[in-house]
């Protein structure tokens, strides 16, 4: 990088190296409603299942979560659902 000022001589100072990094780091959602630290269950948010219930019932309110960099949140399946009982709702968790 050179600078010269308005002068109408030009007058360059000693060439300087700049380095510019630039980084977008892609920050994971941030979920509502986790366990604290502390509780048995910290770190997950836990939803209980009757062993009678219907098909088709909801299983307590949303998973709400948000994306730093304001993206959409989407929610699937991970594991743990081999007879595949269990439907995610991708838009609302």
């Amino acid at each position: 990088m050179a600078a010269q000022d308005e002068s109408e001589q030009q007058l360059w100072g000693m060439p300087t190296v700049v380095v510019i990094r630039a980084t977008n780091v892609n920050e994971g959602p941030e979920f509502s409603g986790v366990a604290a630290a502390g509780e048995s269950n910290a770190g997950f948010i836990v939803r209980f299942v009757g062993r009678n219930t219907p098909t088709g019932q909801d299983i307590g309110s949303p998973i709400l979560a948000t994306d730093p960099e304001d993206t959409t949140v989407t929610y699937t399946k991970q594991s743990g659902d081999a007879g595949n009982l269990f439907v995610v709702q991708s838009a609302t968790g």
